[in-house]
């Protein structure tokens, strides 16, 4: 029998034969891959197309897509006509699209608005493959909340793979390495799994994207990390507060995630609390840190993850501000340009 292209990248580092990167990159256009694949592990999706947070302002009813570069956003930019991709799809399609095509994907759930779920049905309806999938509205819940609705809905029970909805260059084949890279052999096990890339990881591939890290040991040694915008969970074991706490104190380096912090710190013992924080503040704290204190929080075992392959730059590419959406436009006109340029050295070719 064959051996699956699947089988190098499920098997964990000790099990499995070394494979030259040329036939680990092959694993991204593989077009033989089936979702009968028993290699490929199957997980359940989740679309996040509303995080529950209510922002009230002037910026409901402004006719642009955002204030200067700041992140106060125009509300549902998602779906929002003024920001549309250069395909003519709105933002939150290519997200959608990635989890029809993921091979991985068993099914997903879309949760939104109430206001926002028929034009989600019209987004996922033209995408449609036959794969299961169900539009939700969250009523207002927070974003932990909004998880475990999802996680409620879904028909496969294990895995979840939750991704946020303003990520242009999600695709199908990027969830399926995800899912196949960090769901492997003995590190399959956690309760929730969240990928981060490291500062110098971010420079190479961020295509005129900016962000801020949060300052983070490693192994003993001092780096800089932001995390990716999906988080595998166990939609077994969902803790709807945990992952709201989670979800206010992520931006730790900002005075609001500090504030965010100090407000949610009561939930661990004191002790606990002060040293995280003091850490944070001295350049101490570490990935195992924040391991131990989120699996306290979440009452289960958290993993941060480190990742390296390139593909994990299209879960790292959103669209928050004005600046990323020019970097997102300028990159485009570059890919445009390009693909001119082949043609147009191709058909010299065939001509001669």
């Amino acid at each position: 029998m064959t051996e699956s292209l699947w089988y190098n990248v499920l098997m964990s580092a000790e099990q499995r034969p070394h494979v030259p990167e040329s036939r680990e990159d092959t694993l991204l256009n593989n077009r033989e891959l089936r979702r009968s694949d028993p290699y490929i592990m199957q997980v359940s999706g989740l679309v996040v197309a509303s995080d529950g947070v209510k922002r009230h302002s002037l910026l409901d009813v402004a006719n642009t897509p955002f204030y200067g570069g700041s992140k106060i956003l125009l509300k549902d930019k998602i779906l929002n006509p003024n920001l549309i991709l250069t395909d003519g799809m709105p933002l939150i399609e290519p997200v959608i699209k990635a989890m029809f095509d993921a091979n991985s994907v068993n099914d997903f759930v879309i949760v939104g608005n109430e206001d926002q779920c028929e034009d989600l049905e019209e987004v996922a309806s033209r995408n449609s493959n036959g794969k299961p999938y169900r539009v939700i509205s969250n009523n207002g819940q927070h974003i932990g909340e909004v998880v475990a609705l999802g996680a409620d809905n879904v028909s496969l029970s294990g895995y979840l793979f939750i991704a946020m909805s303003d990520l242009p260059y999600a695709n199908g084949q990027a969830v399926d390495f995800a899912v196949a890279d960090i769901l492997r052999g003995e590190s399959i096990g956690a309760d929730v799994y969240l990928p981060v890339v490291s500062a110098d990881f971010f420079n190479s591939h961020g295509d005129g994207w900016t962000s801020t890290f949060s300052r983070l040991q490693k192994d003993g040694e001092k780096g800089k990390f932001r995390g990716l915008n999906f988080v595998i969970a166990n939609s077994r074991n969902i803790n709807p507060e945990a992952i709201k706490t989670y979800y206010e104190i992520r931006m730790i380096h900002s005075l609001k995630g500090m504030l965010n912090a100090v407000k949610h710190f009561p939930m661990l013992a004191p002790e606990v609390a002060i040293k995280h924080i003091i850490k944070y503040l001295t350049s101490r704290l570490s990935i195992s840190d924040l391991e131990a204190t989120g699996s306290e929080l979440y009452d289960g075992e958290l993993r941060v993850v480190e990742v390296f392959h390139p593909v994990y730059a299209s879960f790292m590419k959103d669209i928050d501000t004005l600046r990323d959406y020019n970097a997102y436009r300028r990159k485009e006109v570059t890919n445009g340009t390009r693909n001119i340029r082949r043609k147009t050295k191709t058909s010299a070719v065939a001509d001669a």
